[in-house]
């Protein structure tokens, strides 16, 4: 049986808005892989996805010479009336080429704005954080962030820096969230790395590794320095993705009006 003309049309230009629409979402999915390496509890990527500020709560591990070589901040700068800092026994503490594991643990309060922020570091390498001088904590209503406005959690970035000094140093057997992800080591330079979660909304971030200064020639207090801050906003391959599940919606609705 052979169709009309008019009906041969119709279908070969769905067949082709069929092959368009796949197309689309197929180059929008590998343009999102390839800004990114996709895990199993998390999407780990050399460029931000999220939305950082200076008002957010991060950790700190430092080199610290004389000073504290561990905080929690509310913002990018220490301060010693509202953060809390780890100080052990030694100018500094560290000794080279040791492990010293560590473990960062926010647990956040959506419905109440709160926030309960932990902070271990091995300090005396016994494998465990058993010492008092080894763990801090901060109970905070943070959330509301600059302005006072309600922030919601999805990643977090971890930078090392080694700007401005010879010192070297390397995080390793870094798990987030129960995801193993890459080494972080600056040499001599600063290293951003991005983690979002791929469920969504974080009520738990949950970071543990491995700390160890390679070399400690030229250290200075603030360098080697780990950041580890929250990251809040819409990730930006999610939104490639919403995008193009729109744009083929688009697409398709245009077709059924066309042939209707």
């Amino acid at each position: 049986m052979r169709f009309p003309e008019s009906k041969w049309a119709s279908v070969t230009r769905r067949f082709a808005l069929q092959r368009c629409c796949i197309a689309t979402a197929i180059a929008i999915v590998f343009v999102s892989l390839s800004c990114s390496k996709l895990l199993a509890g998390m999407t780990e990527s050399n460029s931000p996805m999220l939305t950082e500020s200076q008002n957010d709560v991060r950790s700190r591990i430092r080199w610290g010479a004389t000073s504290w070589e561990a905080g929690i901040l509310k913002t990018g700068t220490p301060n010693v009336g509202t953060d809390v800092f780890l100080n052990p026994v030694g100018a500094p503490v560290w000794q080279p080429n040791q492990d010293y594991k560590f473990r960062i643990l926010y647990t956040l309060d959506y419905l109440n704005e709160t926030g309960v922020f932990n902070l271990s570091v091995d300090f005396n390498a016994d494998g465990d954080f058993g010492d008092v001088s080894e763990n801090a904590t901060m109970n905070t209503i943070l959330l509301g962030g600059l302005g006072g406005n309600p922030k919601r959690y999805y990643g977090i970035q971890i930078s090392g820096n080694e700007s401005s000094s010879t010192a070297r140093s390397q995080i390793s057997n870094l798990v987030i969230n129960g995801t193993a992800v890459s080494d972080i080591t600056p040499n001599g330079s600063l290293v951003n790395k991005y983690y979002i979660s791929n469920v969504g909304l974080m009520s738990v971030i949950d970071i543990t590794g491995t700390l160890r200064f390679t070399n400690t020639a030229g250290a200075t207090q603030e360098r080697p320095v780990y950041n580890f801050v929250m990251q809040t906003a819409v990730p930006e391959p999610t939104s490639m993705v919403v995008f193009g599940t729109i744009l083929s919606g688009f697409c398709y609705r245009r077709y059924r009006n066309r042939v209707s």
